[in-house]
């Protein structure tokens, strides 16, 4: 498989899994729930945290965090290293930008949320709306503009994505994580020792 498939691959699966949960992040602290800033804060520092640090604490995780919690456990499948497995080397790849892009697409989401109309809520609750109707029928159409800038947005970082792939996975084992980006590094410095 080429790196623009695996490029590909990832791009769609960090794409729905980042937007989903910025998503269900953005609703949770527009609810109305105490402590809403702070968890607003915690949400958004993974975002704040640069690629290659974020990617070798992961690294540190998935090889000797989740590895222990394994053999704790008895888990056999958790008693080795996600990053030593081709499939769940591009999973945790995915796991982890998915973390990481998640708090930044909550701030955007939450700026759609709150410019919904109070008013067009009130109604909907005294009308006898479910939340579950509030935001598949009020929230979700009201903010389609919102919902195309982040996948937009993620859709480009997603493709631009170098910083943590190289820390993570260094595009191991056997070039199975080597998207675009990092295949590009990988060529040019091919080439730089063959002169």
């Amino acid at each position: 498989m080429g790196a623009f498939v695996k490029t590909v691959i990832y791009a769609l699966f960090t794409v729905i899994l980042s937007n989903l949960v910025g998503f269900i992040l953005a609703l949770v602290v527009t609810s109305g729930i105490k402590g809403q800033n702070l968890f607003r804060t915690g949400f958004f520092t993974p975002n704040i945290i640069g690629g290659i640090i974020l990617g070798y604490i992961w690294n540190f995780i998935f090889s000797f965090g989740l590895t222990k919690f394994g053999e704790f456990t008895g888990i056999s499948w958790m008693q080795t290293s996600w990053l030593t497995n081709p499939t769940r080397a591009l999973m945790a790849l995915i796991i982890v930008s998915a973390w990481q892009m998640s708090g930044y697409l909550m701030v955007i989401y939450i700026a759609g949320l709150t410019a919904v109309p109070s008013d067009l809520l009130e109604a909907a609750r005294v009308d006898g709306a479910t939340t579950w109707q509030t935001v598949t029928k009020i929230k979700i159409p009201m903010i389609r503009g919102t919902i195309a800038i982040c996948v937009f947005l993620s859709i480009s970082r997603c493709f631009m994505s170098f910083d943590t792939n190289l820390s993570l996975t260094a595009g191991g084992p056997y070039k199975s994580t080597e998207l675009i980006g990092l295949q590009d590094l990988s060529d040019s410095i091919y080439q730089h020792e063959l002169r």
